[in-house]
């Protein structure tokens, strides 16, 4: 339809610049009205209360966990297609309460350091989502304590959207994505779980946390929700799951025989995550200046910190000799508690991860050799 310019009447005059979806209730049918002509969304007549609800319900399906923004007088607003975007500028712009108990409000570190492809990647899908383009599902993976989950946690946070976490390995049953039925007073119903709400929701983005360490029976009940349909209908419930617009699904990974404790990532699935990150560890430089800031240590302690972790990531990834590395988040505990043991927090963080089977040809004879070309006061009393 083509829209014409209206003039609010005196009712309409008096409503706030901006409207959240969860106080629609709050004003008159003909006020609503107004606003679903500017949109351009339709023209639906307002005679009773379930013509209201009808009004509602077109504003929360264009505006899921958003704001509307008010037309002043005689104002256009975006049409149908580009409703899109607007709801994309909102979600970004205003930071409310999460809709949902459960669901997180990240808070940007400053401290955080993405590596130059990761930053720039993050970039571009913050931009395509301002565009009202469609989101893509992101696969971060990597060794573990190299900040793959911090990178969606930073990512909501930068976007001012709501968390929602899902630990994997938790997801016992495939049904336990959706809900369970329960019985109370006499009767049976469908308790809905977090997950399905706020993927219904919208403008959230989902971490899928750990996913190599859940049984592909499990994650094989994503499949349809990930693909371009993001829908998927729910038996037990009987009810129609759609993933709401704006939803970014992130997981994390470790991929490799030596995480034995993961599941082989299935291929469809796999499949699904449009981009795959590969997250490593920061270059020398970066790595030192966050645990600068964050444990308060001098640069060149810092440094040396790096140095050994380096070292050991070497023999590791490149000839095998060490079976274990040291992460970054490893790292930050030597750092956390050398301020206050100096050298012997390498005692209680790096060495007991290593066998000293083998006396002075052991993996931590050789891990030892390393902490004291750096920290040459370092010794096993």
């Amino acid at each position: 339809m083509t829209a014409t310019a209206i003039r609010p009447n005196k009712a309409a005059e008096t409503l706030p610049d901006e409207i959240k979806v969860s106080e629609l209730h709050k004003y008159h049918g003909r006020q609503l009205r107004n606003i679903v002509v500017s949109y351009q969304i339709g023209e639906p007549k307002w005679r009773n209360t379930a013509q209201k609800d009808k009004l509602i319900e077109k504003l929360t399906e264009h505006f899921p966990g958003g704001v509307i923004q008010v037309p002043k007088a005689g104002e256009i607003m975006p049409g149908k297609k580009m409703v899109k975007t607007k709801v994309a500028e909102t979600a970004a712009a205003v930071k409310a309460e999460p809709p949902l108990p459960g669901l997180l409000l990240p808070k940007s570190d400053e401290t955080f350091v993405f590596s130059t492809n990761t930053r720039a990647y993050v970039s571009a899908l913050g931009r395509m989502a301002k565009n009202g383009e469609d989101v893509m599902n992101t696969l971060l993976a990597g060794p573990q304590g190299c900040g793959k989950t911090s990178v969606a946690y930073e990512f909501a946070a930068r976007m001012n959207m709501p968390l929602l976490k899902m630990n994997c390995p938790m997801v016992r049953e495939p049904r336990d994505w959706f809900g369970a039925k329960m019985a109370a007073e006499g009767r049976v119903y469908w308790d809905k779980a977090l997950f399905a709400e706020g993927v219904a929701r919208g403008n959230v983005v989902v971490l899928l946390d750990e996913i190599t360490r859940a049984t592909p029976q499990v994650l094989n009940t994503l499949l349809p929700l990930l693909d371009w349909t993001r829908e998927t209908y729910v038996e037990e419930a009987k009810e129609l799951l759609k993933v709401g617009p704006n939803t970014f699904f992130f997981a994390t990974a470790n991929i490799g025989a030596q995480f034995t404790g993961t599941f082989k990532l299935d291929s469809a699935l796999a499949d699904r995550f449009g981009a795959i990150v590969e997250c490593a560890f920061l270059p020398d430089v970066e790595e030192a200046g966050l645990l600068v800031k964050r444990s308060g240590i001098s640069e060149d302690v810092a440094k040396r910190m790096v140095k050994v972790a380096t070292l050991v990531r070497a023999e590791n990834q490149n000839t095998g000799r060490l079976t274990e590395t040291v992460s970054t988040r490893t790292l930050l505990e030597v750092a956390r508690l050398y301020s206050a043991m100096q050298e012997k927090a390498f005692h209680f963080t790096v060495l007991p991860k290593f066998s000293a089977d083998g006396g002075k040809q052991s993996e931590r004879a050789q891990v030892v050799g390393f902490i004291q070309g750096q920290f040459p006061g370092f010794t096993l009393n």
